[in-house]
């Protein structure tokens, strides 16, 4: 089984979070694209390992290809925008994770506490 995994935001949480997933590239989790505007050490990670770097609506439109969307901006208006985008595109298959599950995965792979930065871990 495959998983395809989009992230969307590469600040503190997202740049540990890819970290992370790149490891278990080789057991079925693909990461099919990130976005993020600034220069952070995330984009530059995901550039070093030639992963598609590109826009929230390009991710959109892959449609059912994206199983899960990492959307880790901590910006609520654009995570309801996001749901909605989705909702527009009739694309039932993609779930969107949140902050939350982001720190318990990373949590749970590094045995490392994560940094507290985002106010919106939730919906």
């Amino acid at each position: 089984m495959k998983i395809n995994i989009a992230i969307i935001g590469l600040g503190r949480i997202g740049s540990i979070l890819l970290q992370q997933i790149l490891r278990y590239q080789d057991m079925g989790v693909n990461i099919v694209a990130v976005a993020e505007i600034a220069e952070t050490p995330g984009k530059i990670l995901a550039r070093k390992n030639k992963l598609n770097i590109i826009k929230t609506e390009e991710i959109v439109a892959m449609g059912e290809k994206v199983d899960i969307i990492f959307e880790l901006t901590d910006n609520i208006e654009f995570r309801q925008q996001l749901r909605n985008m989705l909702k527009e595109s009739k694309n039932y298959n993609t779930v969107i994770a949140v902050e939350t599950i982001a720190v318990l995965i990373c949590l749970m792979l590094t045995n490392k506490s994560m940094p507290n930065v985002h106010k919106h871990t939730g919906y």
